[in-house]
């Protein structure tokens, strides 16, 4: 057996703190900091990019307008629920609301783009 390094020592610990916080109900917000950075890193961007941009193109084809009317709604709904993170976990939005789409690409991706020139690329 090959002696562990302090990294994968350090993942050890956290991954015992993660257990006891799945029993307990108790996550701290350092444990949780640490597992959706293991887990994106694991995931990679690109498999991520691929989860939350057609969701923003489904928020785009519930909005009405011409292209450049859909990315300025685009980019106001992304910047409120990104100033107001309790919605992005709390909040329901119907389904044929574009928030509702908006919310899940930002529960993927928390850093969506909120310039509507980078969001009609993502939805052109």
């Amino acid at each position: 057996m090959q002696p562990s390094t302090d990294a994968s020592h350090g993942d050890l610990a956290q991954l015992a703190r993660l257990r006891v916080a799945a029993v307990s109900g108790q996550l701290p917000p350092d444990l949780a900091s640490w597992a959706l950075d293991r887990i994106t890193r694991t995931i990679g961007r690109a498999t991520a990019r691929h989860a939350w941009v057609p969701l923003v193109r489904r928020a785009a084809e519930c909005m009405g307008g011409t292209t450049r009317a859909k990315t300025t709604e685009l980019a106001e709904a992304v910047t409120h629920l990104q100033n107001y993170p309790g919605l992005i976990v709390a909040a329901y939005y119907h389904p044929s609301d574009p928030l509702h789409h908006v919310q899940a690409a930002l529960r993927i991706e928390p850093n969506i783009p909120t310039s509507p020139r980078q969001l009609r690329r993502l939805i052109e």
